[in-house]
């Protein structure tokens, strides 16, 4: 190997192959320039992705609605959606805990937005499940008893087809725990059954088996709902980084990341897939 040395700092030496264009460097200047990479990677990791808020309430000010195409799973257009005062008021509460505990990733902002709006009924807003019922528990017991019990309809009419046989319908998890509170779905990630409670609470530091309705606090559900979908608490376990990437984002499968087999994957995807048109980042 020819080389040919230049010598950029009385301390270092850069020796150039001049067959092949290789650099080979010093030991002082591979210090540097791993120290250098370093920061930059670091910098990079942390930098979290901030939107132009107004362009983003501007662009996305009527944006469309969709019903699933049940033969086929696809979402479709139905209707339209406005971001009215409200729910600009809402979102910005996830926006400012995005601020604290996103990423640099844009494609995963989009898919937090789009599930807040699915999740809320489209208040973004922390929502109880089976929200008809407002405050009455026996309601919304009932509701999911009936819910369950057409999953378990549903699931056993398929397994019979194939020779099975049934399986129970699976526990009310709306009724009152030995705790004495009711563990059924709360805030942006409507958490269910106690052992999700427990989890969430411990990974924010809120007691949350103690005080279930704490979930529907906008701020600690907004942090649910963005620390555990980029970590990977629900759902699937996988973070939404597992679906969604620059190139090839997989927008109907990262609803995984918080109801695995749902459905409705696709709504929350086109959901998703209209919110990344509406941000940009803030100057």
């Amino acid at each position: 190997m020819r080389t040919a040395a230049i010598q950029p700092m009385d301390s270092d030496v850069i020796l150039i192959d001049t067959w092949r264009g290789d650099i080979v460097l010093g030991d002082d200047m591979k210090s540097i320039i791993a120290v250098a990479a370093l920061i930059i990677s670091s910098s990079s990791l942390n930098q979290v992705f901030q939107p132009d808020r107004n362009y983003l309430f501007s662009t996305c000010a009527k944006m469309n609605g969709y019903e699933v195409d049940k033969p086929y799973g696809t979402a479709i257009r139905r209707g339209g959606w406005t971001f009215d005062a409200k729910r600009q008021q809402g979102a910005t509460i996830v926006l400012d805990a995005w601020s604290l505990y996103g990423d640099s990733d844009p494609n995963h902002l989009a898919y937090v937005l789009a599930t807040a709006r699915r999740e809320s009924a489209g208040t973004f807003f922390p929502i109880r499940e089976a929200p008809k019922c407002g405050s009455d528990e026996d309601c919304r017991e009932r509701a999911i008893g009936r819910l369950l019990q057409g999953r378990a309809n549903k699931r056993n009419a398929e397994r019979q087809l194939k020779g099975l046989p049934p399986l129970p319908v699976s526990a009310n998890y709306a009724k009152v725990d030995t705790t004495g509170f009711r563990y059924y779905g709360r805030g942006f990630n409507q958490l269910t059954g106690p052992a999700s409670y427990k989890r969430a609470g411990d990974l924010v530091g809120s007691n949350l088996i103690a005080d279930p309705d704490k979930a529907l606090d906008p701020p600690t559900s907004a942090r649910i709902l963005i620390e555990g979908m980029l970590k990977g608490w629900f759902g699937s376990r996988k973070p939404v980084s597992y679906y969604l990437d620059q190139t090839q984002p997989q927008w109907t499968a990262a609803r995984a990341t918080t109801n695995p087999g749902s459905p409705n994957a696709d709504i929350t995807g086109a959901f998703a897939r209209d919110f990344r048109k509406c941000l940009r980042p803030s100057t």
